[in-house]
């Protein structure tokens, strides 16, 4: 096995993200690696056409993305030890295109993210972010089940 020595943790800011990363940080002790946190705010592009009075969707986009910074900053220092935090990102787009982006650019060694455990209709539906991540990774990924 390869030596990991970074570790890329996206987090939704859920009820579950401190458990994830948690997962994340502690392998990041075993091994001696360091982890990036990663938020992905949700790209609103597609609804740039839909009618709506008074919605700037440049400027909205910027306002989620700012409030995800704040929020990605209070995270990390929440939750994650100093010693073992590479670095953090906000970014904006499809939540598994991006992730796997980032992971090759910062060219991480293992990727550890959580599921929601969809199952049937909701996984129809929803899809699954960690799956997609998970195929078209370009290295290992832990997969965390909260």
């Amino acid at each position: 096995m390869e030596k990991i020595e970074t570790i890329l943790v996206p987090v939704d800011f859920g009820a579950n993200a401190a458990r994830v990363a948690g997962h994340g940080i502690d392998f990041a002790r075993q091994t001696g690696a360091k982890i990036y946190l990663l938020y992905v705010a949700e790209s609103l592009e597609r609804f740039v056409g839909f009618p709506v009075p008074h919605v700037s969707f440049g400027e909205l986009q910027k306002d989620v993305t700012a409030a995800a910074v704040r929020k990605m900053e209070e995270f990390a220092e929440t939750h994650v030890p100093r010693e073992v935090l590479l670095g953090s990102r906000v970014v904006s787009g499809e939540p598994a295109e991006e992730i796997v982006r980032v992971a090759r650019e910062l060219a991480v060694d293992m990727i550890c993210i959580g599921t929601h455990g969809y199952q049937g209709l909701e996984r129809t539906i929803f899809g699954s972010v960690a799956e997609q991540v998970v195929k078209t990774a370009p290295c290992p990924v832990m997969t965390v089940r909260p």
